[in-house]
């Protein structure tokens, strides 16, 4: 027996032993036979492939795995689950730098097919490299279940999930005003919004809209902080109104001026028309209550339903048009007025850049007369975490899933006990926050992920190819239209493959239903010339949302051999619900409360102990606080204060730290920042401690429940010390009894 406590050679030697030889990593009930132990299970978050890990994610593996050994301690029959998630835009978009910065190439000059490839390979290299790091960490996981969102049985379960929430009509297709980043070109949800304050005028650095996203050469500044004013000239004269905005060039969009119903100002306009200054089209005065404060500025709003998600929902209250006004890269696109308001956009502005256009804008505004002036305004800006960009509000095509329906289910869960959350505080914005939960947008106008089991019929016009008759074509047609609708004028289907979307199109032409749906719709149920799979893949958090569900083996396979709603899977019916599930507070709603909305309704399943819906997927959420930096900063590459939790246990020379900066995907302005925020911190490096000491670091540090770690590198030596004073009590013993 050694001296003195080596972590490298003691860690590593028994945990190779544990999982070889002892292998008490899996449940005891498979090791031995008998169910008479209680079931304990847990679920590891996922870690992105995007690439290492953070020394947040070791946090949660010390927390994770201290309650894991305990219970087996304890006797309990302990599950618990690793696995990698695919996340999807983060990995597309770092994929993406990377081949611009070493070829010089975007994923449109490889094409989908081989750009698909390269991001698998990133995948590979990085999730070999993550495992290591949880094994390094002493994680007693039972990796014979590790799991990957985009291996074949995820997808399976995705598919199959999407399939039933599209067949119970909670998936629906629809335009709606959602975040949209023109550099990346898609949808984001909410968790890749950053909020920017700023005081006034305040030069942003973001993507250049002819360039890649992710193109530090394509970078450009653009100067925001500005409220602006104009004037809408009464129709056949009089008093205008005048109006202000801090994103001048959507006053091409305005579809009304809005004034308070009890403002004695401007009541004589209300249901008058204005004209607008650039176009000539007249637009109308509305009043409306909900939207305008009549203290506020001049009184008066200009109306945008396509850009603005308060002027979105006035415009439904007043029957208003929404006309878009760029496109997917933040250009202005030409459009109609109905009724005859004639172009939306003047002629020489079209193709013009939203940025360029707004200065465009305001010399022909200043040019007619109409322009007021500008001021320093303060102002929160959304802005894309993964590519800088600011962000538009957008009306785009997406598909959607209802969320009334499974917001109540999970509020129900924490409301009732089913499900508890801890600490308790966080129950009531639990409550809140569901409460106030919208439909769901999960399309992503991305590359890598779920692609969506979803087609487009296309219809040639002639007469529809019989469909032989028989005993089975009644149900046949039924089951048929549980996966065909109508969504705003496009008929879709929902199935696995191209040839099983035909059948479904072509069934569908027999139900009289479907035809009048059809005709309501301007359709007509024709011979099907083609069938297109819809090209956009699903929001990363409704495969992550599936996970208790998917990584115990649903769904399941019934005795004939085909999914149905009979059975589930031993794994689910000896270790569903799990036990507890231990996170970051900063997921609950992104992950934590889409998994309790999920794995509680979509699941039609029953079983002999549990008639009826599955349960809450969780009897117990324990969260914790975000890891900072000693100084109690946000964690971030840019800034040079992430750590490598290898680079504490097995130790990092300065040069090897700054060697990865040097290679890794910064810009030349944050490697430079990075660069000296580690020379300031780790002036010699990182020194060896080993995992047990940044384990028990880390959970010292957390200090209860909730709570933020401020993560000092120096504290983990002081318990690297203390597993020396173990170990030294250890020998002690072992000599003297």
């Amino acid at each position: 027996m050694a001296k003195s406590f080596e972590p490298s050679v003691v860690e590593r030697g028994w945990y190779e032993w544990w999982h070889t030889e002892a292998r008490v990593f899996g449940p005891r009930s498979e090791r031995e036979g008998g169910e008479e132990r209680p079931p304990f299970s847990m679920l590891l978050p996922p870690p992105n492939v995007t690439g290492a890990l953070h020394i947040g994610h070791a946090l949660t593996v010390a927390a994770q795995d201290s309650i894991a050994r305990w219970r087996r301690m304890c006797g309990d029959d302990v599950l618990w689950v690793p696995g990698l998630d695919h996340a999807g835009i983060a990995t597309q978009t770092v994929v993406e730098r990377r081949l611009l910065k070493e070829e010089g190439l975007t994923r449109h000059d490889l094409g989908r097919d081989e750009f698909l490839r390269r991001v698998w390979a990133w995948r590979d290299q990085y999730g070999e490299r993550i495992t290591g790091q949880v094994r390094r960490l002493g994680a007693s996981l039972d990796w014979s279940r590790e799991f990957f969102t985009l291996d074949d049985a995820r997808s399976r379960a995705v598919n199959e999930a999407f399939s039933r929430m599209f067949e119970d009509g909670v998936m629906y297709r629809g335009q709606r005003l959602v975040n949209w980043c023109p550099a990346l070109r898609t949808a984001l949800s909410d968790i890749e919004v950053d909020i920017k304050q700023i005081e006034g005028p305040t030069k942003l650095s973001v993507p250049a809209p002819s360039g890649s996203a992710t193109a530090e050469a394509a970078m450009r500044e653009v100067e925001l902080g500005w409220i602006e004013t104009f004037e809408y000239a009464a129709e056949g004269g009089g008093p205008g109104l005048r109006v202000a905005t801090t994103r001048l060039e959507t006053m091409l969009g305005d579809a009304a001026v809005g004034v308070h119903p009890e403002d004695p100002r401007y009541a004589a306009l209300v249901g008058k028309n204005l004209v607008h200054p650039l176009t000539g089209r007249l637009i109308p005065v509305v009043a409306d209550a909900d939207l305008v404060d009549m203290d506020t500025g001049t009184g008066a709003v200009k109306v945008t339903p396509a850009h603005e998600p308060n002027d979105f929902e006035c415009g439904l209250r007043h029957g208003l048009h929404a006309a878009g006004l760029f496109d997917d890269s933040g250009r202005l696109v030409q459009s109609v007025w109905p009724d005859g308001g004639g172009e939306v956009v003047p002629g020489d502005l079209v193709g013009a850049d939203r940025f360029h256009a707004r200065d465009a804008v305001r010399a022909l505004l200043q040019q007619r007369g109409a322009y007021v002036g500008r001021e320093p305004k303060s102002m929160a800006v959304a802005v894309c975490s993964r590519s800088g960009d600011v962000l538009e509000p957008m009306m785009r095509a997406q598909w959607w899933a209802r969320a009334d329906a499974m917001a109540g289910r999970a509020r129900e869960a924490v409301s009732s006990g089913e499900t508890a959350v801890r600490p308790a505080s966080a129950e009531a914005e639990w409550q809140r926050w569901l409460g106030e939960s919208r439909d769901w947008c999960v399309s992503r106008q991305l590359w890598w992920g779920h692609r969506i089991p979803a087609w487009r019929v296309r219809r040639s016009g002639g007469a529809p190819a019989p469909v032989p008759d028989g005993p089975g074509e009644a149900p046949a047609v039924s089951s048929a239209l549980r996966r065909w609708g109508v969504f705003e004028g496009e008929e879709w289907v929902c199935a696995a493959d191209e040839d099983e979307a035909l059948r479904i199109a072509r069934l569908a032409a027999r139900s009289e239903e479907a035809q009048a749906s059809a005709r309501a719709a301007g359709l007509d149920l024709s011979e099907v010339a083609c069938v297109e799979r819809d090209p956009d893949v699903l929001d990363t958090w409704f495969s992550s949302g599936l996970l208790p569900l998917a990584a115990l083996g649903w769904p399941a396979d019934d005795a004939a051999g085909t999914p149905g709603d009979l059975g589930l899977s031993p794994s689910l019916r000896r270790f569903y619900p799990m036990s507890v599930l231990e996170t970051g507070q900063d997921i609950l709603f992104f992950w934590v409360a889409r998994m309790v909305m999920l794995c509680a309704t979509v699941p039609r399943e029953t079983s002999a102990t549990s008639p009826g819906p599955l349960q809450s997927p969780f009897e117990q959420v324990l969260l914790h606080g975000m890891v900072r930096d000693a100084e109690g900063r946000k964690m971030s590459k840019s800034l040079g204060n992430v750590i490598d939790p290898l680079a504490v246990t097995d130790g990092r020379p300065l040069a090897d730290m700054l060697a990865d900066v040097a290679s890794g995907n910064l810009s030349a302005a944050e490697a430079k920042r990075a660069e000296a925020r580690i020379l300031a911190d780790f002036p010699e490096g990182i020194p060896a401690s080993g995992a047990d000491a940044l384990r028990g670091a880390l959970l010292h540090l957390m200090q209860g429940q909730s709570a933020d770690v401020n993560m000092d590198v120096r504290r983990v030596q002081s318990w690297r010390l203390f597993c020396n004073k173990l170990w030294n009590a250890r020998q002690h013993g072992v000599r003297n009894v």
